[in-house]
């Protein structure tokens, strides 16, 4: 089984190199396609299953029977879509997603022990590293781009993977000891890492996922330092970066004050134009391709798109499933179309278009309002568990992963408002979330028992 999930880790984090494959694995299913992840999902489930039933006397857990919980909530919507009318072929396209959460307890089979831990993150360091050493080779050697494409370096599917070893190499510059060589080579990563993502890349949903799981972490290392047992001299390195960070804020707020047209300059790069699109949403958006919105205001049409459908039948929704109906003006779906072909995005119902980029509006409108929530509900209990027991453990090798992962769930949730982040109903980009929970869920079990 181990060997089963590492590669179905592979195959979803290197999904940019497996599609590009001239050799790839692909079943037609109706509608839709049963890709390497797929396969790999339902092997991992089905050895999980026979090892279940062999089992005479299983391990008590009460982590995993709040994910079964989870895996029937996410259940109910199948029935909920044949209900309201739709096609058992339509709603079946959905199905992966309480599948793959199934996915969540045969990682916790496999996550048994530190030493399984430990293992995972050996993985994803070398992943990692490798990934940010190809997307550098790649940012250096790269020649003149047109400043309307975008802007990616390296292998993009990797890219939240590089963001959890980040929080990862922070995590061991916080909480190792001093004068660790573990602790310089974190601080290097740290360095390249962010270079990387910020200036490599242009996508702004990360941005906005980093900037908020830096603040968590600042906020934990400065009031909640000692009791982590954290350096030292970490408030003080925490106090500075955030002060540096607002002092460059408070420049660019007066420099624009002050009528400095920032939006020239910003528009000379595209890694810059989705820097400042962060405050200014009409760049690379109305400005350039015409009225009917931006970016941003996309992201609101969904989640009120999403929302507005997740409310019907009396919060229930519609259920999983495509609708056969789009209940937005004409010259909105018009914008929508023209601004995805511009952005290069995959050109699907306008349905799809929507909630494939806000992952909020995807549980709302697929969940229900009331299956939605309490979706939400779960993850907050399984980061409050979490939260409590990196307070708790004694052990530094919990806490350092502890403090890491609700790091990358924090960044996760933010992300979701730009993507598929948290609800990917095509699979390979869900894998990473579904190994983000289980390794939450194991490390805070381990740590309550130690």
């Amino acid at each position: 089984m181990r060997l089963n999930l590492y590669l179905l880790i592979l195959s979803s984090v290197l999904f940019s190199l497996v599609h590009s494959s001239p050799i790839r694995l692909i079943i037609p299913f109706g509608a839709s396609e049963i890709r390497e992840v797929d396969i790999l999902m339902l092997c991992l489930i089905g050895l999980w299953s026979i090892r279940l039933c062999l089992r005479r006397n299983p391990q008590q857990d009460h982590a995993p029977k709040l994910l079964y919980g989870l895996v029937l909530l996410l259940g109910f919507p199948l029935l909920t879509g044949i209900i309201f009318g739709k096609t058992f072929g339509t709603v079946l396209r959905d199905a992966r997603t309480p599948l793959f959460y199934l996915g969540i307890l045969p990682m916790l089979y496999v996550f048994k022990a530190h030493d399984d831990l430990r293992g995972l993150i050996r993985l994803i360091i070398l992943v990692g590293v490798l990934s940010l050493v190809a997307g550098l080779i790649a940012w250096f050697r790269g020649g003149a781009y047109e400043l309307g494409s975008v802007h990616r370096y390296g292998i993009e599917s990797t890219l939240t993977l590089t963001v959890w070893l980040i929080f990862f190499a922070i995590a061991c510059v916080g909480l190792e000891g001093t004068g660790s060589f573990l602790r310089k080579l974190a601080w290097t990563y740290i360095g390249f890492g962010l270079a990387f993502m910020f200036m490599g890349n242009d996508i702004r949903s990360y941005f906005v996922g980093i900037l908020g799981a830096l603040l968590f972490i600042a906020i934990v290392l400065y009031w909640r330092g000692r009791h982590l047992m954290a350096r030292p001299s970490i408030r003080r390195t925490t106090a500075l970066a955030v002060g540096l960070f607002a002092t460059l804020m408070l420049v660019i707020s007066f420099a624009c004050g002050l009528g400095m047209n920032l939006q020239t300059f910003a528009l000379q790069d595209m890694r810059l134009t989705r820097l400042y699109s962060l405050l200014d949403p009409t760049v690379g958006g109305a400005i350039d391709y015409g009225t009917g919105g931006n970016n941003r205001d996309d992201r609101l049409l969904a989640a009120v798109y999403g929302l507005k459908l997740g409310t019907r039948n009396f919060g229930l929704g519609l259920g999983y499933g495509d609708n056969d109906f789009v209940d937005l003006e004409e010259g909105q779906i018009l914008d929508l179309l023209r601004r995805s072909q511009i952005e290069g995005n995959p050109g699907n119902t306008v349905e799809n278009l929507l909630l494939t980029h806000n992952s909020y509006a995807w549980a709302f409108g697929r969940l229900g309002l009331w299956c939605a929530l309490a979706y939400f509900g779960m993850v907050i209990c399984f980061f409050y568990r979490g939260w409590r027991a990196m307070h708790r453990t004694q052990s530094k090798f919990l806490r350092m992963i502890l403090f890491a992962t609700l790091a990358c769930v924090v960044f996760m949730l933010l992300l979701g408002f730009g993507g598929g982040g948290f609800f990917d109903y095509t699979g390979q980009g869900l894998i990473l979330w579904l190994v983000i929970l289980a390794v939450l869920v194991r490390a805070t079990s381990l740590a309550q028992q130690a």
